[in-house]
Parts: structure tokens; sequence; C-alpha cells
């Protein structure tokens, strides 16, 4: 099995308990949606340019171009996200796979990259960090 979406997605349905798809399909379908834009958009078009600038630009020359570009479509798929969580603490009314999804790449901007996020991200970004089981797999992985 590969792909965040589809492997969040799997082990949310093994463990129904957690609570972590939506029960409304409406919330459903837009966490859905807004996780298929982070991992799609943030993270392969932003930090996969940020992180892995060798794959786009096989020269040293451009590196920092594609670099940009990286920053660039993170900070443009940030402000898209900020506005959905706008008034919201989760990106579905409740906490869910999609937030999972975005605080990875909330984590990468803060911790890696040096991206600032606008307001509601930041929000968030310091809602999941305060997670207890957030705190427990940073700790587990050594990133505390």
């Amino acid at each position: 099995m590969t792909e965040f979406p589809v492997i969040a997605r799997w082990l949310a349905r093994q463990n129904p308990q957690a609570n972590l798809i939506p029960k409304d399909e409406e919330a459903d379908t837009r966490a859905m949606e807004a996780m298929e834009y982070i991992v799609g958009t943030i993270h392969s078009r932003g930090f996969t340019r940020i992180f892995r600038t060798d794959r786009f630009a096989p020269s040293q020359s451009d590196h920092e171009a594609v670099k940009a570009t990286g920053c660039e479509n993170a900070e443009k798929g940030f402000a898209l996200i900020d506005t959905q969580l706008e008034g919201n603490q989760y990106l579905a009314g409740e906490f869910s796979i999609a937030d999972a999804a975005l605080f990875y790449v909330e984590y990468w901007a803060s911790g890696r990259a040096g991206i600032p996020l606008p307001k509601n991200c930041a929000a968030h970004y310091e809602r999941m960090m305060s997670r207890p089981a957030v705190q427990r797999a940073l700790q587990q992985e050594g990133m505390s």
C-alpha cells in the first residue's frame, strides 16, 4: 500500500473508534479534498522541489530557481488551505486524517524549510503540536 491518502484512510477505517473520518458525507468529502490537495500540491509541487531539487534540475546552477518555485507553490497552497481553516479548528470540523496531512507539511514548513505559515495554518500547527498523540509520535521518531 502506498500514497498518504490511501494509507491514512485505511488506518482510519481499521481504527473506527478513533473517529478519524468524518461521519457526515459533506465533511468527509471536504476532508478528502483537502488531503488530496495538501499531498498533491503543497507536498508534491512545493516540498518535493525544495527537498529533492535534483529531480527537477540536474544542473546545480538551476537549483535555487527550482527551490524558489517550490517555496512559492507551498506558500500558495498554504494560503488556499488557510481560507478553508478560517473560523475552524480543523479542516473538516472535527479532527480528521486531513489534519494529519496538513500537519506534516506545516511541520516541514516551520521546522525544515523556514516557510512562514499564514495565520490559520499557524494556529492549526500549534493545536496539532499540543495534541498528546502528536507529541508522542514526534518523541518516538526522535523529532521532539
